[in-house]
């Protein structure tokens, strides 16, 4: 099963689109990648809801030791991004964010996160796709598992198509870029 959060549905107008989802039995984890230069950095995988507090302490604990490992001149410019997911926009990750980045990008942060606006993070545009194309060729059995081939799809990216990374990160911009000239920032088709 997917986020669903992450399905877009777009249109000139409010069409109430509702698209049914199984609850019952469901299990969930989060992923969260970083994406600086051709690397890949990450994950981190908590099982269940990502809430407010649990981002918090991502952000002030679990982060830090993947940063230390950056040359100085890359940590210094670093511009946090996140999209506008509701554990990510509470009043002490704002506070946050401003006190440990002079730049980030957010719903409530100094660079306004752009309402309904998928595929404009580094991970959107390439790193998501990607997993979930290679990870769900064969459906994992279980949550295990699927952690598991997270976790190697990774190392793998990041050994033997680090230059694919960064290529096809510009590629795919420039052709979302395209898209919303050429629908003069209209509708565009998500793909």
């Amino acid at each position: 099963m997917f986020n669903r959060k992450n399905k877009h549905y777009w249109a000139t107008f409010n069409p109430h689109k509702i698209q049914p989802v199984k609850i019952q039995g469901r299990r969930s984890i989060n992923v969260w990648c970083g994406i600086i230069e051709n690397k890949v950095i990450g994950p981190i995988i908590y099982n269940g809801s990502l809430t407010g507090p649990r981002y918090l302490g991502f952000l002030e604990n679990e982060i830090e030791n993947f940063l230390e490992e950056l040359p100085l001149n890359q940590h210094v410019t670093i511009i946090w991004q996140q999209d506008g997911a509701p554990a990510h926009n509470v009043a002490p990750v704002t506070r946050f964010l401003n006190e440990k980045y002079n730049t980030w990008i957010g719903r409530n942060g100094p660079i306004i996160w752009p309402a309904n606006s998928p595929d404009l993070t580094v991970p959107d545009i390439f790193l998501w796709g990607y997993l979930k194309n290679t990870i769900y060729n064969n459906r994992p059995e279980n949550i295990q598992v699927l952690e598991q081939r997270i976790r190697e799809e990774i190392l793998v990216l990041n050994r033997d198509y680090s230059e694919s990374i960064t290529n096809s990160i510009n590629h795919k911009l420039l052709e979302n870029i395209q898209k919303c000239i050429t629908s003069q920032g209209g509708y565009v088709e998500n793909q």
